[in-house]
């Protein structure tokens, strides 16, 4: 997908789609999903944007990279909504992936349950917890109408928040 010369948000999700049925087959947490995705997702913080490609290309590597260790002090930095929403850029992205995965973390070692979580700290609600689900329904939220002919359009380069867009509708659509 790299090397196309136009995507659309059809071919995105048709990408997506079948990183998400790999992973359904990959014993990986999504917390440590989350986390590889976040250690790759550092090497471009300095870029305004990401190509589809390099988009799909994060996404699918993360199934096999190495996961960070958990920091005990994202537990600290953890943001709400409105300090995530002030950010730009990359620090929105990170802020968003570091609550996601204190959030996995805090429901594992609490006992919760994870279907249907809610995170009574910030009011967070959590539909997906499985990698395959988050990144399926990741899709169809942000990337609306992919299979609707007349709404298949061509896709500008992606910006950190629209990543952190799919990544919160990963956690909650459904």
């Amino acid at each position: 997908m790299r090397n196309s010369v136009s995507v659309t948000n059809r071919d995105l999700c048709l990408a997506i789609y079948e990183i998400s049925d790999r992973a359904a087959l990959i014993p990986r947490t999504l917390e440590e999903y989350l986390s590889a995705l976040w250690k790759l997702a550092r090497n471009y913080q300095f870029c305004g944007f990401l190509s589809p490609g390099l988009f799909i290309d994060l996404l699918d590597a993360s199934l096999t990279e190495e996961p960070l260790d958990f920091e005990e002090s994202w537990r600290a930095t953890y943001r709400s909504e409105q300090e995530i929403d002030a950010l730009h850029g990359y620090l929105y992205f990170q802020a968003t992936i570091q609550n996601q995965i204190v959030d996995l973390r805090g429901f594992v070692e609490t006992g919760g349950v994870l279907f249907d979580l809610y995170d009574m700290r910030d009011s967070k609600y959590w539909e997906n917890v499985l990698v395959s689900p988050f990144l399926s329904n990741g899709a169809c939220g942000k990337f609306k109408y992919w299979n609707v002919p007349d709404a298949v359009v061509p896709l500008e380069p992606l910006t950190w928040e629209i990543f952190a867009d799919f990544l919160v509708y990963g956690q909650i659509y459904e």
